[in-house]
């Protein structure tokens, strides 16, 4: 831990600093409108509000959702906006942050250096700046104001192009035995260091407008921080140089402050010189003294504006045109010091991937996303809290390694196995269930984990696409002459056509054989797509370079290009969820639940579900729970363990035909009638009978008759063990045969009357049909949660009939419920669970002498109707 003091030192004397004096910046002679000659309107307001994740808040404690939930708060904050325009000045209160420490990484934590600050804003001056970062945005590219070297904080995909660029530059080399320099330059403090006088010269100089300029001085005058410790926080520290990390406007701001060291450097050539993703900067020389001048270049123009570059960060790479080609470890001179070669087998990361001479792969960050995965897996979070975590942070880290290529898939299918068991131990699932239970699509009813492997290639064939199409026209020519090149060595013709680019990026040219395509010379960004592409049947399609992609009966353009994983990710999860509900045994039930995602809203957060339901659901409706009439159970016994009455003791029996269980039957059908008679109550719809003989001359009881808008509703719950969707059907039919006779004799009274079933299946399918006849008694957020009440419900009840059936203990509190119809029972002790063992272990033996004594059938379930369309 860093004293209190030491931090507010170092940063005092970071920001609390007198600059340089600031040269003259070149500046444009193009004529370009004000940036802010508009004034800030309400729709610019909300787009802005509704892409603003919630973050933490600053000093106001002022969150975004405040701000979205304030009625006119759009227009109150577009006014608001225009007054600071209009006065060129913004609060005081705006000016004053919070900050908080990041540790860059986990070496040397006492020195505050190695530490990010990260300002924490009021939220209602971060929309204020992301208007003004837009229109700043908008502004650039429409003026072209920044060099395209310049991909950081821009609307390009930055990191994949420019680690792009130097692979081409240094295969292009490589190939034609040519010598290449790079050098990889760090700057001190960049963010923290840059004076405020060269922001406003570079805003002056680009032409942005006095009241732009006049707006962006205001911020940073009297601009104060406290830093927040482990104990306590610092007095407020003046900024008087640097712009705040965390201020949505800050990258542009820098970008534009350094921009004319990145003009200088690259010149008019063609072949970049330099690559800057804001402060990190890579040099590219033809020769050693190409490379020296460059690096003399920049180390002259940061100093002059006071900004130090740091040569113990800073690494060089010189690729020698000998024969065989290597890396000697010739030494380049930042100022008076020297940086550090790359030698073979070494690597340096840009942007995040490692780069070198045959560079040995980083398996660290690999292993980092296993461990934090077992970490996660092995914690105390709940189920679905595990699961959260796991697409919301394991997955999402692997992306960029996925992206740049930096693990072969064969990596990515080891961790998916580990992961995928650990899964299964945790939803109490045997490895024998199917894995589409795991992967497939959340809106069918499966858990909808991502598969690493599968992540892995269509994040290869996303980054292929999206070079091939860049908004930058540098780039994405050079992709298509990159790509022509690599088909033009495979097959072996001088000027491929687009036939020959489709074939080759599809896998299915003449010489690809077998499951996979022919082997490559080579690997670059393209010959692993292709792979990709041949193993996820991903079709390429070219027309005047330009390239769209087939999958199935999907086709994405260019326009589309950020929807490409979503895409073909969204339908391959819709495929597994498909060839789950096609089993003939794990499938049965996954069809019904399908249907509706209520069915399984409890999957993501676990609402109205005990963890005694959730350890059991799962298995339930893929048919893995240990009954003594399962194919799979070795023994010679095979009948119902509590009745005679079945030969097979499988689980439609136990949880709907089995008739020890009939008082459950008619509790769980009594709470869902509860929930739908007090929405009923509590609408403008008469209540005319509930499960009463309502004409004499029928012996009939429908559960509820009611009377709305001159019209009677004959409603009857039913729930249906979910054995495919015809049984489903089958109930609803029997249900209108069985009370037509009352619908054609209020029809001779001229009184309009309709059959309504409610289905809610055994094991908490939801019947979507429902929702057209409630919808007309409740509003649709209150349909919304009487739905997953209604099959929270009946899990919990099919839950304590299965564990009744195989201990003999009765499960639930009659005279508890009887009191209070909504009662919801406490979560039983996981002594008492039968199912809270490891999986795979053997379940506890069931003694079938154990009966428990059959409940009276009460007036509500109806004799010889069966009980799986009834109750």
């Amino acid at each position: 831990m860093i004293p209190v003091e030491t931090v507010e030192d170092f940063y005092r004397s970071a920001w609390d600093s007198v600059p340089p004096p600031i040269p003259d910046l070149p500046i444009t002679t193009e004529e370009r409108t004000p940036l802010l000659e508009n004034i800030i309107s309400i729709s610019e307001v909300s787009k802005k509000l509704a892409k603003a994740e919630n973050s933490a808040p600053g000093p106001d404690r002022l969150t975004y959702h405040h701000w979205r939930s304030l009625p006119q708060g759009h227009k109150f904050l577009a006014t608001t906006f225009n007054v600071c325009l209009h006065f060129q000045k913004v609060p005081a209160a705006w000016k004053k942050t919070t900050t908080i420490l990041i540790p860059k990484s986990l070496l040397d934590l006492d020195n505050p250096a190695n530490w990010r600050p990260i300002a924490l804003s009021n939220t209602i001056y971060k929309i204020f700046t992301k208007v003004l970062a837009g229109r700043l945005q908008d502004w650039s590219t429409k003026f072209n104001v920044l060099s395209h070297c310049q991909k950081g904080f821009t609307p390009f995909d930055g990191v994949l192009e420019h680690n792009f660029i130097l692979q081409t530059r240094l295969e292009s080399a490589r190939a034609h035995k040519k010598d290449l320099c790079v050098a990889w330059l760090d700057v001190t403090n960049a963010f923290g260091a840059l004076p405020h006088p060269l922001i406003y010269k570079a805003l002056q100089a680009a032409g942005t407008g006095d009241q732009f300029i006049k707006i962006i001085k205001d911020i940073y005058t009297d601009c104060s921080t406290s830093i927040l410790t482990n104990d306590s926080a610092t007095s407020p520290i003046s900024i008087k140089s640097g712009v705040k990390q965390g201020c949505p406007i800050s990258g542009l701001l820098f970008n534009m402050s350094i921009d004319h060291i990145l003009r200088r450097v690259q010149g008019d050539l063609t072949d970049h010189r330099i690559l800057a993703f804001a402060d990190d900067l890579c040099l590219i020389g033809d020769s050693r003294e190409d490379l020296q001048d460059m690096l003399d270049v920049v180390f002259e123009e940061m100093s002059r504006i006071g900004l130090l570059l740091n040569p113990g960060k800073s690494f060089s790479l010189h690729l020698s045109a000998s024969t065989p080609v290597n890396v000697p470890d010739s030494l380049f001179s930042l100022g008076p010091d020297t940086i550090k070669p790359i030698l073979e087998f070494e690597f340096t990361k840009f942007l995040g991937k490692p780069v070198g001479f045959n560079p040995v792969s980083d398996y660290s960050s690999f292993n980092n996303f296993a461990d934090c995965a077992k970490k996660i897996l092995d914690s105390q979070l709940s189920p679905w809290q595990k699961m959260d975590a796991m697409k919301s942070f394991i997955f999402p880290a692997m992306q960029f390694s996925m992206r740049t290529g930096q693990f072969k898939k064969e990596d990515w299918t080891l961790l998916d196995e580990a992961i995928r068991h650990a899964v299964k131990e945790i939803l109490f699932l045997p490895e024998r269930a199917s894995n589409e239970y795991i992967y497939g699509h959340t809106k069918a009813g499966c858990v909808g984990l991502p598969i690493s492997a599968e992540e892995s290639d269509l994040n290869r064939v996303d980054s292929a696409f999206k070079l091939l199409t860049s908004h930058d026209e540098i780039v994405a020519q050079l992709a298509l002459k990159n790509l022509r090149n690599s088909v033009a060595k495979r097959v072996r013709i001088l000027n491929p056509t687009d036939d020959d680019m489709s074939d080759f990026m599809t896998g299915s040219l003449d010489i690809d054989e077998d499951d996979k395509p022919h082997s490559n010379p080579y690997s670059n960004i393209w010959t692993t797509a292709r792979v990709a592409s041949r193993r996820q049947k991903i079709q390429w399609l070219f027309s005047e370079g330009h390239p769209r992609l087939k999958f199935q009966d999907l086709i994405i353009k260019s326009s589309s290009r950020r929807k490409i994983l979503f895409t073909i990710r969204n339908r391959l999860r819709q495929d597994r969820s498909q060839v789950l509900q096609n089993k003939p045994d794990q499938g049965k039930a996954m069809e019904c639940v399908a249907q509706s995602p209520i069915s399984s809203h409890f999957i993501a957060n676990g609402l109205y579900t005990r963890f005694s339901e959730y350890r059991f659901i799962h298995r339930t409706r893929l048919n893995l729970l240990p009954l003594n009439g399962l194919p799979w159970k070795d023994g010679p016994v095979k009948r119902c363990r509590r009745c005679n009455k079945a030969n097979l003791e499988t689980l439609p029996h136990v949880i709907n035909h089995c008739e020890v269980h009939s008082r459950a039957w008619q509790l769980r059908h009594d709470s869902i009638q509860n929930r739908v008679v007090n929405a009923a109550e509590n609408s403008k719809a008469e209540i005319l009978s509930i499960n009463k003989k309502f004409v004499k001359e029928f012996n009939l009881r429908p559960d509820i008759i009611l009377k709305l808008d001159g019209k009677l509703y004959i409603i009857d719950i039913v729930c249906p063990f979910e054995n495919r969707l015809d049984r489903f059907e089958k109930a609803k039919d029997e249900k209108r045969r069985k009370y037509q006779v009352l619908v054609d004799h209020f029809h001779q009274q001229n009184i309009t009357a309709e059959i309504i079933p409610i289905v809610v299946g055994a094991l908490g399918s939801w019947d979507t049909e429902n929702d057209r006849f409630l919808s007309k008694i409740m509003s649709r957020s209150y349909l919304k949660k009487l739905s997953k009440l209604c099959v929270s419900d009946n899990i919990r009840w099919a839950r304590d009939i299965y564990i009744e059936h195989v201990t003999g203990h009765r499960q639930f509190d009659v005279s508890a419920i009887i009191a209070d119809p909504l009662f919801r029972p406490q979560e039983p002790p996981t002594s008492e669970d039968p199912l809270a063992v490891p999986i795979n272990s053997p379940p506890p033996p069931c003694s079938v002498t154990l009966l428990v004594p059959p409940a009276v059938p009460s007036t509500s379930v109806e004799q010889g109707d069966a009980a799986g369309l009834k109750k």
